[in-house]
């Protein structure tokens, strides 16, 4: 996925499910609009460069560099609920938005391409293999 990709699901979501709850935070649930709300954003004022979600070389092999660099504008909350599986909506939107890249992959007459699924523990528990296994399942059920 591209940032331009990610960029035009998060504005296709604040259009269309702005009142989707996403998030818990600070003992209360938030939907989609109360968090770009609370950060003063709306989808006009989202663009590429906003975004700032790309890797350059420093971001290899520090994972610190590289939670930094992919936590959209600068948010760690809208990391959690675009591109993080284990989220109050269950990895629903990591979901839509990569079976939306291998669509678009699919309709691209001359490119080539191939998918690959990284998976990497923190410290978690084997259980969380199995939920990354079901959602993938979802993923590709649904298409």
């Amino acid at each position: 996925m591209n940032q331009k990709q990610l960029l035009r699901f998060i504005k296709s979501k604040l259009r269309k499910e702005p009142d989707e709850v996403v998030i818990f935070r600070d003992g209360q649930y938030l939907t989609l609009k109360e968090v770009f709300e609370s950060l003063d954003l709306t989808g006009y004022d989202l663009n590429v460069d906003l975004l700032d979600v790309h890797a350059d070389k420093s971001t290899f092999h520090r994972f610190d560099k590289f939670n930094l660099k992919y936590n959209p504008c600068g948010q760690s909350r809208l990391r959690e609920i675009f591109l993080k599986q284990d989220n109050l909506i269950q990895g629903r939107y990591i979901a839509e938005v990569t079976k939306q890249v291998l669509l678009d992959l699919e309709a691209s007459k001359y490119q080539v391409w191939s998918f690959i699924v990284f998976q990497t523990l923190f410290g978690g528990d084997i259980c969380s293999l199995e939920k990354d296994k079901r959602q993938f399942l979802f993923l590709v059920d649904r298409r």
